[in-house]
C-alpha cells in the first residue's frame, strides 16, 4: 500500500490496510502494524496522519493488560517516533517502561542506533551511555562504531568501541566496523585504513575480517608480502592466508613440485592437487 503513492487506489489500499491493523487482536501486534503504515505514511510526506497513527498505538500499548506485551509495544512506539524524528516523544516513551528494566534498555539501545543512522552521533551517545543493562549498552555502542566505520571515522569509531564491556560483542564490533571498509574498498584498501588503529585488539578483529575477505585467486606472494606483517599476532588469521596462499599456488601458478608437496602435507591440501591434476578445473 505505502508503495503505491498517494493515487486513489493507494487511498483505498491505506484504509483496507488500517481496518485490518485495527482489527488484530493481539495488542502489541497491532501497535507494531500500526507504526508500520505510520512511518510508511510520514515516508511520503503524510505526517498528520503518521502522528495521529502513532497516537493511536500509544492508546493501544497502554491498554494493554499484560505488563511483558505493553512493555515491548511502548519500546516499538518509542522507536518508530525515533524514526521520525521525534526523539524527546521518543526517549519519554521508553523512559516510561517501569516494570521491564531490562525492556526499557532495549528500547533505548534501539533510539541510539536509529539516531547514529539519521547521523546524530552526539545525541545517539548520550542515550547509548545511559542504558543501564551493560548488555544492551554494548550493543548500541557497538552499532554506532559500525555506523562510524560507514561514514568512515574510524578514529572515533575505535574510541567508541573500546567502552564495549561485553567481550564478545567488542570483537564481533571490529570484524564489523572492516566489514563496511571492505563493502565501499576492497580488503586491500582496509588493511591501509586498518593499520591506523591504535587498540591491539582492535587491529587483530578488524584484521581478521580483512583475511577473510581475500579471495584465493588473490592471495599470491605479493598479498602474502602485504598482508603477514600485520597479522603476526594471531594464529588463526595467518593459517587462512597461508592456506590461500597455498591454494592459489596450486591452481594459479607453475608451482615446483618439492614446494607443493610440502604444502599438501602442511595444510592437507592433496585433495586440490588432486584436482589440478586432472585437470577438473
Amino acid at each position: 500500500m505505502a508503495k503505491q503513492g498517494r493515487n486513489k487506489q493507494a487511498t483505498q489500499l491505506l484504509q483496507e490496510s488500517l481496518a485490518n491493523a485495527r482489527a488484530i487482536f493481539d495488542g502489541r501486534k497491532r501497535v507494531h502494524a500500526l507504526g508500520f503504515i505510520s512511518i510508511e505514511l510520514a515516508r511520503h510526506g503524510n505526517n498528520e496522519q503518521a502522528t495521529q497513527l502513532l497516537k493511536e498505538s500509544l492508546e493501544v500499548a497502554r491498554g494493554i493488560s499484560d505488563e511483558s506485551k505493553k512493555s515491548m509495544a511502548l519500546g516499538d512506539i518509542s522507536v518508530e517516533l525515533a524514526k521520525l524524528g521525534r526523539i524527546k516523544e521518543s526517549l519519554e516513551v521508553a523512559r516510561g517502561i517501569i516494570s521491564h528494566e531490562w525492556k526499557k534498555s532495549m528500547a533505548l539501545r534501539d533510539i541510539s542506533i536509529e539516531l547514529a543512522k539519521q547521523g546524530r552521533i552526539e545525541e545517539s551517545l548520550e542515550i547509548a551511555r545511559g542504558i543501564s543493562d551493560e548488555w544492551e549498552k554494548s550493543r548500541a555502542l557497538s552499532a554506532i562504531s559500525v555506523e562510524l566505520a560507514r561514514q568512515e571515522n574510524l578514529k572515533l569509531g575505535e574510541r567508541i568501541g573500546l567502552e564495549i564491556k561485553a567481550i564478545g560483542i567488542r570483537h564481533k564490533c571490529w570484524k564489523e566496523m572492516a566489514e563496511e571498509i571492505i563493502k565501499k574498498f576492497g580488503w586491500d584498501i582496509a588493511m591501509q585504513k586498518g593499520i591506523n588503529l591504535k587498540n591491539e585488539e582492535a587491529q587483530i578483529f578488524y584484521f581478521k575480517e580483512c583475511v577473510e575477505a581475500i579471495n584465493v585467486r588473490k592471495a599470491d606472494l605479493a598479498c602474502l608480502k602485504k598482508v603477514l606483517p600485520h597479522i603476526i599476532r594471531d594464529s588463526f588469521s595467518l593459517k587462512e592466508l597461508l592456506l590461500k596462499y597455498a591454494l592459489n599456488e596450486v591452481f594459479y601458478c607453475k608451482y615446483a613440485d618439492n614446494r607443493v608437496i610440502r604444502l599438501a602435507k602442511t595444510f592437507d591440501i592433496q585433495w586440490a592437487i588432486d584436482i589440478k591434476n586432472q585437470d577438473l578445473i
